[in-house]
């Protein structure tokens, strides 16, 4: 595929690429199939976070 390339003879594909029309729909398609991974995803990184700074907040404001 690299000497197809170099040569200028490769034949691409149009979603292989990201500036044709079919590739813009289909990155449009994935991200919004993705959505609610990405969600899920933020919610469980964002959980401990939120409990380790009450944690530090509470034992900071003990006696």
């Amino acid at each position: 595929m690299a000497g197809a390339i170099a040569d200028g003879t490769a034949e691409l594909q149009p979603h292989w690429r990201n500036d044709t029309p079919e590739a813009k729909l289909l990155d449009q398609r994935l991200r919004r199939k993705n959505l609610p991974g990405v969600v899920g995803c933020a919610l469980l990184f964002s959980i401990p976070l939120v409990i380790i700074v009450i944690l530090l907040i509470i034992s900071r404001s003990g006696p």
